[in-house]
């Protein structure tokens, strides 16, 4: 998405994956048992600045027979999460329609923990930088408290990324993170592979329980709550840009 920002094509980009995601998720709700799962698709900070925005994502949402609650757009930590009076409103228009706003890679980035406060979003990610051999690092292991302290605080939800080992899992649930994705659950899979990965029992986005906050290393299973990675998109066609 770097790249595509830089070539001024990150519109068209946005446009095609959020078209293909649509239409990915409406044959997916077709099939039995994957009625209550979402699709995420990355927007840069820069995209929240375009009033056109939920618009679109409102024509796309509708021709597909969607809800917004079945959309998260997480925001990349490509650049400054904007706080201008636009990117509010586009942000509350877009919660509106029940659209999730997450923010993707929290901690690579310039948004800071206030800045969380001030934006109306939904939820954060921590990024897997953070996370790898958190039970051997005393530091990392301080600053995801202080981020699932501060979401909780706030009334955001908080993911944690790139989970590989057991361990990690085992300090995430000590620290009270409620939720948790990476290879431990499930490597990315093709569209076509997602009803085999509905109905695998390991291949599950972690859920926590948040009370009691006890650190007993137990988590809830839940084999519907998914997050499936869309593979070998083709090269998406010509677009208007949003602005």
């Amino acid at each position: 998405m770097r790249v595509a920002e830089s070539c001024n094509l990150i519109d068209t980009l946005f446009r095609f994956v959020l078209q293909e995601a649509c239409a990915q998720m409406a044959r997916w709700t077709a099939l039995p048992g994957t009625s209550d799962i979402r699709v995420a698709v990355n927007i840069t900070p820069g995209q929240l600045s375009s009033s056109k925005l939920p618009g679109f994502v409102a024509t796309e949402l509708a021709r597909h027979g969607l809800t917004g609650e079945q959309l998260t757009l997480e925001i990349l930590e490509t650049g400054r999460l904007a706080d201008t009076a636009i990117s509010r409103t586009v942000c509350q228009e877009l919660r509106r329609l029940g659209v999730r706003l997450s923010v993707d890679d929290f901690g690579t980035g310039q948004s800071s923990l206030a800045r969380l406060r001030d934006l109306p979003i939904d939820e954060v990610k921590i990024d897997r930088s953070f996370i790898g051999n958190l039970d051997h690092d005393e530091a990392r292991r301080r600053f995801v408290w202080g981020v699932v302290a501060f979401a909780e605080r706030i009334g955001l939800a908080v993911v944690a990324e790139g989970v590989e080992r057991e361990p990690e899992l085992d300090a995430l649930t000590k620290l009270g993170c409620h939720r948790a994705q990476g290879f431990l659950f499930s490597h990315p899979v093709p569209a076509s592979a997602v009803d085999e990965f509905v109905n695998s029992p390991r291949n599950w986005l972690l859920e926590i329980p948040k009370t009691p906050p006890k650190p007993t290393g137990k988590v809830r299973q839940h084999p519907r709550d998914h997050q499936v990675q869309l593979l070998a998109l083709e090269t998406p066609p010509v677009a208007e840009p949003l602005n």
